[in-house]
């Protein structure tokens, strides 16, 4: 780890300890027995544990759908098979659940160095690949709103047209990323060269024009009418089977609220735990429980107990779950996360 990274994860520690004192502080005689009592009442009675299980072998899936998608991605550059590509997204995603931010480069890496294609072009595999899930969760939200849940009948009118606002300009930047790209796509030479002939130094000039041209090829991803239907379909299919997984937990509790949760409300939980995504200790998380807890409990209006409860049993199942197979399937390829995420980073960074 170098300095920079390490920097960054202490500013991320600082805040979310300032964060977490800050939501806790009003929790001075916290009820931790409740607290473990709920919490261990979803894996002693049968039909609670039923949903926690039926929830992780929906996410597992969703690493099926991901490994489909990204065939789809690859066919313009070279026809690969799903279980080629299935294990690195198990690989990757635990290496980002272990590592943090920089295990996002795990996956390009591993695909690209199998089927012996550049890591540049598997990186724009990538972006490509986040894009599509922001819209296809944009997408769901934005329906989800259309119909306001009934658990959010008490906000206030001005909270609802801000929410709603926030949804579209969500997309609206999504939509402003893909014509981007697009551009870049159509572009590659112009751009290379501008790049070229605006940086002073010849070989840092050319190397980095070689590189954008190598990121713009991985973007020939979507080649044909029917390859977006695919990809666009499998997205929102993947976001489709997270937001029943979220469901399948919430229901799971012995909770008037979240008991009885509906569909749509799943959506405003799942856009507070993609917030507090963006602030995450390696191996620990943090801010994704920490904002999935106060939009359960700020604005659906669940107890305290069962919403801390729920916002850390998510983050097991959504995100740590993978890590066992994720491991299994590291060791089985002879692969140390670790270097396969320093040299990674060392490649996006050149």
């Amino acid at each position: 780890m170098n300095k920079k990274q390490i920097v960054t994860l202490c500013i991320v520690a600082a805040i979310l300890a300032a964060l977490f004192y800050l939501q806790f502080r009003q929790y001075k005689n916290f009820p931790w027995d409740k607290f473990r009592e709920v919490s261990t009442s979803l894996f002693s009675e049968p039909a609670r544990l039923a949903k926690i299980l039926l929830a992780t072998v929906l996410i597992y899936t969703t690493y099926w759908l991901r490994a489909m998608r990204w065939k789809v991605f690859m066919r313009p550059m070279k026809d690969v098979t799903v279980v080629s590509v299935l294990p690195a997204q198990f690989i990757g995603f635990t290496g980002l659940a272990l590592l943090g931010r920089p295990g996002e480069f795990v996956r390009p890496y591993l695909i690209g160095k199998k089927h012996g294609l550049t890591f540049a072009s598997q990186l724009a595999v990538w972006s490509v690949e986040r894009i599509f899930d922001m819209g296809a969760f944009a997408i769901l939200f934005t329906i989800a709103l259309l119909r306001l849940a009934p658990e959010l009948q008490a906000m206030g009118h001005s909270q609802l047209i801000k929410l709603q606002r926030g949804s579209y300009i969500l997309i609206a930047g999504i939509a402003c990323a893909a014509f981007g790209i697009f551009l870049l796509r159509t572009q590659r030479r112009r751009f290379s060269g501008f790049v070229e002939n605006r940086l002073s130094h010849g070989k840092l000039g050319h190397s980095i024009g070689r590189k954008l041209v190598a990121f713009a090829e991985g973007l020939d991803t979507i080649h044909d009418v029917p390859s977006f239907l695919q990809v666009a379909g499998l997205s929102l299919a993947i976001w489709f089977v997270i937001s029943l997984c979220y469901l399948c937990i919430l229901r799971a509790y012995p909770d008037a609220i979240l008991g009885n949760l509906s569909f749509r409300a799943v959506f405003l939980v799942i856009a507070g735990s993609m917030v507090g995504s963006m602030l995450q200790l390696p191996a620990v998380g943090g801010g994704s429980q920490l904002a999935t807890i106060t939009v359960m409990n700020r604005v659906l209006g669940v107890n305290e107990t069962f919403a801390t409860s729920a916002g850390i049993i998510l983050w097991l199942v959504t995100f740590a779950s993978v890590i066992p197979v994720g491991l299994i399937l590291a060791h089985r390829e002879r692969i140390s996360l670790r270097e396969v995420t320093e040299v990674s980073e060392t490649e996006a960074e050149a």
